[in-house]
């Protein structure tokens, strides 16, 4: 499952597809379920619910999935990641890259939101409360400001 904001599911998909993988939109594998072996979905973040739906329910079809979001997790509002987050819980792989400035938070860039997210809070709480327990875990680090 590749898990992106909606409007960058069809980019994704169209690389995807472009690169010769069988990926299909989230929205589509929920009217057609058999589409969902062997194939990429691409879910948008804003359908939980729908997220839920698509997700292969057998534990060992579980541990060979991965959860792969480049930067959508940490975008999503904290409620957002907090629906998905027992869900993803039970994958193989959890593949995550984030962002955040020199406070290690993400946006305030809104009117309404100045402070924007603690990204590195919330992630490090997710790790040592959540994966740790269940998952190797590994992290990079790529400073730039």
């Amino acid at each position: 499952v590749i898990y992106e904001m909606e409007p960058m599911t069809i980019l994704q998909l169209h690389w995807l597809r472009y690169s010769g993988h069988a990926a299909f939109l989230g929205k589509y594998m929920q009217r057609v379920p058999e589409l969902k072996t062997g194939a990429l979905i691409v879910q948008a973040a804003e359908d939980t619910v729908g997220f839920r739906k698509l997700l292969l329910k057998e534990p060992p079809a579980l541990l060979r999935s991965t959860f792969l979001s480049f930067w959508a997790f940490n975008e999503a509002d904290v409620d957002a990641r907090d629906k998905i987050r027992p869900d993803i819980h039970n994958f193989g792989r959890i593949v995550l890259a984030i962002h955040f400035n020199s406070d290690g938070r993400y946006g305030g860039w809104q009117e309404g939101m100045e402070e924007g997210v603690d990204v590195v809070s919330y992630m490090k709480t997710f790790v040592e409360e959540h994966l740790l327990k269940t998952h190797n875990t590994c992290v990079w680090h790529y400073k730039v400001w």
